[in-house]
């Protein structure tokens, strides 16, 4: 079994997130926020950076945390 977890639950800092990730002994995270930035938003540059940490880290990423398909629930359409 290969356990994951939001990594920004830790801390917004990549590395403290990736430190967290390793103290507990987790396979790899379900990545969201990268350095307080959604990783929807995040720039290629630093898309490869986070991945070369990981890749150093031994960590894998499971799934993307991105805001996509959030939508108001209070809004008339759904009433």
């Amino acid at each position: 079994m290969k356990i994951y977890a939001f990594a920004d639950e830790a801390s917004a800092n990549i590395d403290e997130q990736i430190k967290a990730m390793k103290e507990n002994k987790l396979d790899g995270l379900e990545i969201r926020n990268v350095d307080g930035v959604n990783i929807s938003r995040i720039t290629k540059e630093k898309a490869e950076e986070v991945r070369k940490k990981l890749d150093d880290a031994g960590l894998r990423v499971w799934t993307i945390g991105s805001p996509i398909g959030k939508i108001d629930i209070e809004k008339d359409d759904f009433a």
